[in-house]
């Protein structure tokens, strides 16, 4: 271990030495480090990757403001870390590094500073300064597939109309089954939001307290049954008289109808229409009955899936606005964590009774509809892209007034394995953009992505829209393959051109593969690796994951001294800008079909096979 933590200090970072002429060959790039080149332009995105370990904020193409927002809310900060702060600046690149103190005290036990309670706080309090100086988060994705380095990259630019005095909220799905709260300030109104969707779509209820395994509604049950006869009894004469007194202030002199509100009168509609108030002592954390994020059955995850749509829409009627995700920000969490920003301007109760719809891509092969009623459409659109068609197997959920849905492709299309000819694998993201753009011809607008079920063999996308009016005919995807692929499924010339110039001027090292794989799909492999957290060399890599497998959890090696993945989100936001140029909008980041290649130690961490992909329509 300390020969590999010797090696790691010096990878990247020192130029060949003339002793060792190998090292400078054309042909290799092992250890050989450039940082990132300067842009001609600015791209008007700048990424920020949080990383954990080591304790890491990054930012590809920032400028001062924004490194001093985020210096200032890390210092004004009240988590206490340990260790001081230091910052790097690399050209274009910008480095805030916790130090020594990447792990913090919190119940007792140290945690890794964004693997903590406090390190989603300190997310929050991020990206609510971020908000409220202009910016809006387009996309939150993830671009390495090195497993425990990069939990999120937020891609964000400045905004037309900007929210000056925003809130953000955080929602967190914990263990198998807690629901948390947090943000900058306390919402009483979000915790009780949280309360009315668990008793609305969560039929088993909530546990009382972690000790008692009586859900609330059972216990509810029981206590009714246990009143005696003379407590029911008291409480019929109490009926009895409250009606007897009604009916001696009725006024002989009038008509007994006239009484009755007129429809539409202000009593009526006060009658019809109760007003929901808030409980001051609504908790901010609430256990379920059962195990909603480790469900073992299909109608369990179903119901929870219900739940999930059902928290979004109710938050967005009272004015709080789904804004991005992030992975792994509690080492007991599988799903992404949901952020939500209060915006005044939205008009409450806008998401209409009928609410939310969702499309979830579950692996290995499950297509679920969720209160979508376009759904001959939907299985037309399946049937043309997915040449392996569609499985005799279907299965209709009934819930309340929803209709879901579950249909079954033949073949794994959201499980990709190395057997997989490019072919599968393109199709599987040519299928996910045509079952987005059905939607959006049938006025259905990408509202927001959540991964679910991270770590587990049904891992799934779920995919969320609001009904609008706004349409796209055309659709495009940047799909990130292994670790230095890049391939565009859709699109045509000026797209690959496009492409192709984003990643010569901003990746340092050649391209070594650029042809068409087939009408649809035009692959780029460079040398070095833009999607993986690389010293510099294979060989190391697989030393530096060894060791990482046996040291304890909050030790783990610094970063490499080269800026390869922050060249490789460079690249990124350079073709997103000459995308935009050509009228194309970057609606969502996924990872439906990346396959989790088993770890080669009995220790070591799993990790996907691919990063995310980027979906646009024009």
């Amino acid at each position: 271990i300390k020969s590999a933590m010797s090696i790691v200090d010096l990878g990247g970072e020192h130029s060949p030495s003339p002793h060792h002429p190998h090292l400078v060959c054309t042909t290799s790039y092992s250890l050989h480090s450039v940082d990132l080149l300067p842009p001609s332009d600015n791209p008007g995105y700048i990424s920020i990757t949080l990383t954990s370990p080591p304790g890491e904020i990054r930012v590809v193409h920032g400028n001062e403001d924004l490194h001093k927002t985020i210096l200032d809310v890390v210092h004004s900060s009240s988590y206490n870390w340990k260790g001081d702060t230091t910052v790097l600046h690399k050209g274009e690149g910008w480095i805030l590094r916790f130090g020594e103190g990447i792990q913090e005290e919190e119940d007792g036990v140290d945690r890794l500073i964004f693997r903590s309670t406090k390190g989603c706080l300190l997310a929050c309090a991020i990206l609510e300064r971020i908000i409220t100086n202009g910016w809006e988060i387009v996309a939150s994705t993830e671009l390495t597939t090195t497993p425990n380095f990069e939990l999120c990259t937020w891609i964000i630019k400045k905004c037309s109309t900007p929210l000056y005095n925003g809130e953000v909220s955080c929602l967190l799905f914990d263990c198998d089954n807690k629901i948390k709260i947090l943000g900058t300030k306390s919402q009483i109104q979000i915790n009780n939001v949280v309360r009315r969707a668990i008793d609305k779509k969560w039929p088993k209820g909530l546990l009382c307290d972690s000790s008692d395994k009586v859900p609330v509604t059972l216990k509810k049950e029981e206590s009714d049954s246990k009143k005696s006869n003379n407590d029911m009894l008291e409480e019929i004469d109490r009926e009895l008289k409250a009606s007897r007194d009604g009916l001696d202030q009725i006024d002989n002199g009038e008509p007994e109808h006239e009484k009755t509100p007129r429809p539409g009168s202000k009593s009526s509609f006060g009658k019809k229409y109760k007003t929901i108030q808030d409980d001051p002592d609504c908790p901010s954390e609430f256990e379920l009955w059962g195990s909603p994020w480790r469900p073992t059955k299909d109608s369990e995850r179903v119901q929870s899936r219900l739940l999930v749509i059902e928290l979004i829409h109710s938050l967005f009627c009272r004015q709080w606005k789904l804004v991005t995700t992030c992975g792994n920000l509690l080492p007991s969490s599988s799903h992404d964590t949901l952020f939500f920003c209060r915006d005044g301007r939205i008009l409450p109760a806008l998401g209409g009774e009928k609410g939310l719809s969702a499309l979830e891509l579950e692996r290995p092969n499950v297509i679920r509809f969720y209160n979508v009623n376009v759904e001959s459409k939907l299985k037309s659109t399946i049937i043309e892209s997915w040449s392996h068609g569609l499985s005799c197997k279907e299965t209709i959920i009934e819930h309340e007034s929803e209709d879901v849905k579950s249909l079954y492709c033949n073949d794994h299309p959201w499980k990709q394995n190395s057997c997989q000819t490019w072919e599968s694998t393109s199709e599987s993201r040519l299928l996910t953009q045509k079952l987005i753009k059905t939607m959006s011809a049938n006025n259905y607008n990408l509202y927001g992505s959540i991964r679910m079920n991270r770590h587990e063999g049904s891992q799934s996308s779920l995919i969320i829209f609001r009904q609008s009016n706004i349409s796209f005919s055309e659709s495009m995807c940047l799909h990130l393959s292994g670790q230095n692929k890049l391939c565009i499924i859709g699109g045509g010339a000026d797209e690959r051109e496009t492409v192709r110039n984003a990643i010569e001027t901003r990746w340092p090292y050649p391209i070594s593969q650029d042809k068409n794989m087939e009408s649809q799909v035009h692959l780029f492999k460079v040398k070095r690796y833009p999607w993986a957290n690389s010293y510099g060399h294979k060989d190391l890599d697989k030393i530096v994951k060894f060791a990482a497998s046996i040291l304890p959890p909050h030790l783990s090696f610094s970063s490499p001294k080269n800026m390869d993945s922050d060249s490789g989100k460079s690249l990124i936001l350079f073709a997103l800008k000459g995308l935009s140029t050509l009228g194309w909008r970057l609606i969502t980041s996924l990872n439906s079909s990346s396959d989790t290649l088993l770890a080669p130690y009995s220790r070591a961490t799993s990790q996907y096979s691919d990063p995310n992909s980027f979906y646009f329509m024009k």
